[in-house]
């Protein structure tokens, strides 16, 4: 009782069916590819070889709820090969700079762009955190790694992110972590460490 026309719509709506399970089943790999690599005790400083890119780029995906809301998207530059990084340590200051830009960067929500470069540059690594937000005035750059600073305190922020990444980058990297304001705009994070032994 099947006709032809019906026949042909129900492969259709197969087709349609398998693409949409496929476009999930890959989202479900990534988050659980990401979820592997970022899931680590955050006291951790477990050096572990990885590739820089995969890395940075499955913190940034794992944050992709708190980015999309606000139209906010980003990019990563990294080579592919493997690092020797201490990856809890790197998971947390990505995350406590990327919640920086989504509270501080883009608090109307009209989207915007964080750009992460990390590379090897003369015996150290140098990492590079750019977003195109709202910026931060000049008389503030001087306190943001201060604990407890902050210019948003009635809406709840305590001042701790940035201090977190100072230190950080300070006692546990041994490196050294400048905050710029870019001529075009937004804020920039330099971190240069030397490579981990």
């Amino acid at each position: 009782a099947l006709s032809k026309e019906a026949f042909l719509h129900m492969l259709d709506s197969f087709a349609e069916l398998g693409e949409i399970l496929e476009k999930n089943l890959e989202k479900a790999a990534i988050l659980i590819r990401d979820f592997k690599l970022t899931s680590t005790d955050q006291s951790n400083q477990e050096l572990k070889m990885v590739s820089a890119k995969e890395y940075i780029e499955a913190v940034m995906h794992s944050l992709n709820g708190r980015f999309s809301p606000l139209g906010i998207d980003w990019t990563v530059e990294a080579d592919e090969d493997e690092h020797p990084m201490y990856i809890a340590v790197m998971n947390q200051i990505l995350v406590n700079l990327a919640l920086n830009s989504v509270s501080h960067a883009f608090p109307d929500g009209h989207g915007g762009h964080i750009r992460i470069v990390y590379k090897r540059t003369d015996g150290n690594y140098r990492l590079e955190y750019q977003d195109n937000g709202k910026g931060i005035s000049e008389e503030f750059l001087n306190h943001i790694f201060e604990p407890f600073f902050t210019t948003e305190r009635g809406r709840g922020f305590p001042g701790l992110g940035l201090n977190i990444v100072h230190n950080l980058v300070k006692d546990i990297l041994k490196g050294d972590i400048q905050c710029t304001v870019p001529p075009g705009g937004g804020v920039a994070f330099i971190m240069e460490f030397p490579v981990p032994a």
